[in-house]
């Protein structure tokens, strides 16, 4: 399969190039070679770290919501301009938060801490901000979108779906139709 692999595409993204990896004509997805092109895309996806947003293991970040700060000022004193964000809609402050009390606890094992123990603590992974996200999303879309043929099948989805929208309409389009042939069979 890997003769089929046409071209791959440069598309310019705020986190920098990403490459589209678009097959032969041949090779994409028309109505009969469903399981050949779910085979190579999810491959190429796997490849770009891209499959999450496909399969919709990669959720889209929480948007933090910005409070409003209570205008008590007086005369004296200046009026804050910029709302904060409240440290419990912040995803980051919250995973902490959420590590810290596992860890006090021994939670995160079932264990119960030694007194005078202080193991480090493990740095929280970092939630995806929503720009990347979106564009990792879009990429991903892309990749699936752009390895479609057929236009009556492309022609479904509406313009801006998620990855996960397209890739889990597919599946249930061309796999629930593989299930009653099979049957047939």
């Amino acid at each position: 399969m890997a003769s089929s692999i046409s071209s791959s595409v440069s598309a310019g993204a705020g986190g920098g190039p990403t490459l589209l990896t678009l097959l032969t004509d041949s090779d994409k997805l028309q109505t009969t070679n469903w399981n050949e092109w779910k085979r190579t895309i999810s491959s190429i996806l796997h490849i770009k770290g891209l499959m999450g947003y496909a399969d919709g293991t990669v959720r889209p970040p929480l948007k933090a919501r910005p409070l409003p700060i209570p205008n008590t000022a007086t005369p004296a004193t200046p009026t804050p301009a910029a709302q904060v964000t409240s440290p419990t809609s912040n995803p980051f402050i919250a995973a902490m938060q959420q590590q810290d009390s596992a860890q006090s606890t021994g939670g995160a094992f079932g264990l119960t801490p030694v007194q005078g123990s202080s193991l480090p603590k493990p740095l929280p992974q970092l939630p995806i901000q929503h720009g990347d996200w979106d564009c990792s999303d879009a990429a991903a879309a892309a990749h699936i979108t752009l390895n479609i043929k057929n236009q009556a099948i492309l022609s479904k989805f509406r313009d801006g779906a998620s990855a996960y929208e397209i890739w889990s309409s597919l599946c249930a389009r061309f796999e629930r139709a593989n299930g009653i042939l099979a049957l047939q069979a």
